[in-house]
């Protein structure tokens, strides 16, 4: 593979500065692709994923868990699924077109920016978190490749973190690194006017931080995000004008 997964920082950078623009931008072109298939592969992995919330529905949101060992996987991770009351493509284009925006809704996100468009269905984002788990897990920032496309009525935006050399490390925020992993969105065949959200996140947060720790703060942000996802969503339904 042509571009690394954060595997080493000093390696990846020092490989990328050997390309030019157009080698680069085909290198994450390729790696996009290839996420996005282990994404899919995640996914569809139906026999291996366990519930951690067993006596939770798709109402109140499922979240799942599963042992991935191999490159770029972190171990232990983990997924939502919850229903959202709109549909798969209007969920879509507000969580992944609108990305940019997702700080105004979404309290987990300080700041949400596209650093490159590497074509119309891949970019490179840089995320700020805020605080988790009461301030005891300190803000993080990731720099995303993210890769979208539709399978099986299925659309999956794909992403894992990479090194862009625009976006170097800051003394300002833990720099985290995410393993494949994305959104899904599915449709409800007895409602298109609804869509089951999913997240898979496989992520290595960094720091000294205790597992139970770490899994709390994605439980958390899991959960809050679905929750004002929800909010969201409801919010420009009703600020939609009527139809006549």
């Amino acid at each position: 593979m042509s571009l690394h997964l954060h595997k080493s920082k000093t390696e990846g950078i020092s490989h990328q500065s050997k390309l030019t623009p157009e080698e680069l931008t085909e290198s994450y072109k390729k790696l996009a692709s290839e996420i996005w298939s282990k994404t899919w592969d995640l996914l569809t992995s139906e026999n291996q994923w366990v519930k951690e919330t067993p006596h939770q529905d798709l109402d109140s949101g499922i979240i799942y868990s599963q042992r991935v060992h191999g490159d770029h996987h972190h171990g232990k991770i983990f997924m939502l699924e919850g229903y959202v009351d709109s549909s798969p493509a209007e969920v879509f284009h507000e969580t992944v077109i609108r990305i940019e925006e997702s700080p105004t809704w979404n309290p987990t996100v300080k700041e949400c920016k596209t650093v490159q468009v590497v074509d119309e269905n891949t970019d490179i984002s840089h995320n700020i978190t805020n605080e988790a788990v009461g301030g005891l897990v300190s803000s993080r920032d990731f720099v995303n490749l993210r890769h979208w496309k539709m399978k099986d009525d299925v659309m999956i935006s794909a992403g894992c973190s990479v090194i862009h050399p625009s976006v170097p490390p800051s003394k300002k925020h833990v720099r985290g690194e995410n393993g494949p992993g994305g959104w899904f969105y599915k449709p409800c065949p007895q409602d298109p006017n609804r869509c089951i959200f999913g997240w898979i996140i496989n992520t290595d947060i960094k720091g000294w931080i205790p597992q139970y720790l770490v899994e709390q703060a994605v439980h958390g942000t899991l959960l809050q995000f679905l929750k004002h996802l929800r909010l969201h969503m409801n919010r420009l339904k009703s600020k939609a004008p009527m139809s006549s």
